[in-house]
């Protein structure tokens, strides 16, 4: 690797911009199909079956419309699982701008796949519904693996290379504000496109919105610079063997690092049961709310659940934007946070979000009629408050256990995501997604949070940051 001098270090602006920029994309976009997607394919496959919840036929495996929409989640998930590797260590090979660029190219023909899968329902073709949406859960596990780890990495060997590492976690809990703020956003259009039956029109501006930021990105974004990246050629050149030693060096060297660092492996455990929590309460409280409370709210998407839907979203940024705050007060007066006080942070968020989960689900398991929908709506409320608080501590202390100037940043970063993506795949295995009536199955996520927090804390005040 080469290192940067004075001279060539990049302003911080050159920083949080792309930062703020590419988070807001995202969210945007991602609010575009995020409260719509499944109830898009649902009535596409109906409308193709003409009205008819009857089982449909795809490459020798029958299933009711509901069965294929929790099949290709799952393909999804173990899609993510089997790609985080790879695109972690080609981030690390090839650069993270490949890697940014690369993943809204990705999300970009994502949505083109939703405009075919919407089509092929006009068309009467529950054939081509599914295998459009099949494409595009290949075309969004590409987009998400190639962004996961690497962004991250770039954002922090960016500011080490400013000489401002220790302002990691004062830009992610900024540029989280903005992805929630863009998400709540755009998630009112989609829904609006949706009701107004405009759903091309969605996702068409997710095509648009994708391929001018990844324009606008190749511009904008500046290389980490002070290491040595390859070039996407050299992987098919006279040379090319000795680019793919350098890309298999890279795999080695980063798996190596990780099961050196205990400290840093029981950071990511304990990251995957808390993102795996909160990926399955985001999917399964409207499916939970919707049977349990059904006279309060209506079954039909209501007035109610909208309002229901955004105030969610809005306690989220509330929970992103009060940490920012608070940490903006915090450094004013004693400066950066140390490892060990984002450990206690995170712990913190961790707990904020396992804790009133096991409440509710012994409140729900004692007596049924004791869960009260203000006390439900309660709950989510304070776990996406810790899940806007969350994003930020996590991700710097990942970074912050991780030696600056490691090229295989992204490689690791993505094996830590993998974890996570592995204790989903566990979830929906565990027939998760069938048990929309039932609350038991969060425990296992909550339960494990609670397990994990303390061994990490122990490892981290215990142990030094390795040296990898």
């Amino acid at each position: 690797m080469s290192r940067l001098d004075s001279s060539s270090a990049p302003r911080l602006s050159r920083i949080l911009f792309p930062l703020l920029f590419f988070q807001s994309c995202f969210g945007f976009t991602l609010g575009l199909y995020l409260y719509n997607l499944a109830p898009v394919m649902y009535e596409a496959l109906l409308h193709a079956t003409a009205g008819q919840e009857v089982p449909i036929t795809f490459a020798s495996l029958t299933l009711l419309p509901l069965g294929w929409l929790a099949l290709l989640f799952s393909i999804g998930i173990l899609l993510e699982t089997l790609l985080e590797i790879p695109t972690g260590v080609l981030a690390d090979s090839l650069g993270r701008k490949f890697a940014a660029i690369t993943c809204l190219v990705f999300r970009a023909f994502y949505f083109v796949a939703l405009l075919m899968m919407w089509w092929s329902g006009e068309d009467d073709n529950p054939h081509l519904v599914i295998g459009w949406r099949l494409a595009a859960e290949v075309l969004f596990a590409i987009s998400f693996t190639f962004f996961s780890g690497s962004f991250l990495a770039w954002v922090k060997d960016s500011l080490d290379a400013a000489g401002a590492g220790y302002r990691l976690t004062e830009y992610l809990a900024r540029s989280k504000v903005w992805q929630w703020a863009f998400t709540l956003v755009g998630g009112a259009a989609g829904l609006y496109l949706w009701l107004e039956d405009l759903v091309p029109w969605a996702y068409g501006l997710g095509f648009v919105i994708s391929g001018i930021s990844a324009l606008v990105l190749y511009h904008i974004m500046d290389e980490n610079r002070q290491f040595d990246f390859m070039k996407l050629t050299d992987l098919f050149t006279a040379s090319s063997k000795e680019a793919w030693q350098e890309v298999y060096r890279t795999w080695v060297v980063g798996g190596r690092s990780l099961i050196r660092a205990p400290q840093l492996l029981s950071v990511f455990a304990t990251a995957a049961a808390a993102t795996s929590l909160v990926y399955l309460v985001d999917y399964m409280w409207p499916l939970f709310t919707r049977s349990y409370f059904a006279a309060e709210l209506g079954q039909d998407f209501s007035k109610e659940w909208i309002i229901l839907l955004f105030v969610v979203v809005l306690a989220a940024i509330g929970g992103s934007y009060a940490f920012s705050k608070w940490l903006r007060f915090y450094e004013k007066k004693k400066g950066a946070l140390k490892t060990e006080s984002l450990a206690l942070i995170c712990a913190t968020t961790y707990l904020l979000h396992a804790l009133p989960i096991l409440v509710v689900v012994a409140v729900s398991t004692a007596n049924a009629s004791r869960l009260t929908l203000p006390l439900f709506m309660l709950i989510i409320l304070i776990h996406k408050i810790a899940e806007g608080a969350m994003w930020a501590p996590s991700g710097s202390l990942r970074n912050y256990l991780i030696p600056e100037n490691t090229k295989e940043r992204s490689t690791i970063l993505s094996l830590g995501a993998m974890l996570k993506n592995l204790a989903i795949v566990f979830l929906v295995f565990f027939g998760v997604g069938k048990q929309a009536d039932s609350l038991t199955s969060w425990l296992y996520p909550a339960g494990a949070v609670v397990i994990t927090v303390p061994v990490m804390l122990l490892l981290i005040f215990l142990y030094k940051p390795a040296k990898l």
